[in-house]
């Protein structure tokens, strides 16, 4: 039975620090071909070429026990590759902040004499989000 119980709190402390990342965006442009998210450009305010908005983008991540800076970059590489499938090469950054989650998961533990503690962990997310731009290349001056 403790090892049973042993084996799940490693398991929920396991999960707890595996990082991950949701994404979503709503069209507002055509849907262009996919692009490549490494190659997808971050502006905080709009780029002096032309471009066009393809849709708003935004990621939270889910990161467990990783540092807020860790937790906002898995979120802007989840935004970036949302992009990136919808044809973007560019976000322009519209915000960040935090997502207060609740509680991320745990396991009560029984310490034998009817008592016992929850062992767990509180979910405190990082969000980003943005609109996804088509840049058009620059025409070479004459």
């Amino acid at each position: 039975m403790l090892n049973t119980i042993k084996t799940v709190i490693l398991i929920c402390l396991v999960l707890s620090l595996w990082a991950c990342a949701s994404s979503s965006i709503i069209m507002i442009g055509a849907k262009r071909a996919p692009t490549d998210p490494n190659k997808v450009v971050l502006y905080t305010t709009a780029p002096s070429q032309p471009y066009s908005v393809i849709g708003i983008v935004t990621a939270r991540s889910k990161a467990g026990l990783s540092s807020d800076q860790q937790q906002l970059n898995y979120a802007v590489e989840a935004m970036k590759e949302e992009a990136a499938k919808a044809g973007a090469n560019g976000v322009i950054i519209t915000g960040t902040g935090d997502e207060n989650g609740g509680a991320g998961g745990g396991v009560f533990v029984p310490n034998g004499s009817g008592g016992g503690y929850f062992a767990g962990s509180s979910s405190h997310n990082k969000e980003v989000s943005g609109t996804a731009i088509y840049v058009s290349p620059e025409k070479p001056s004459n």
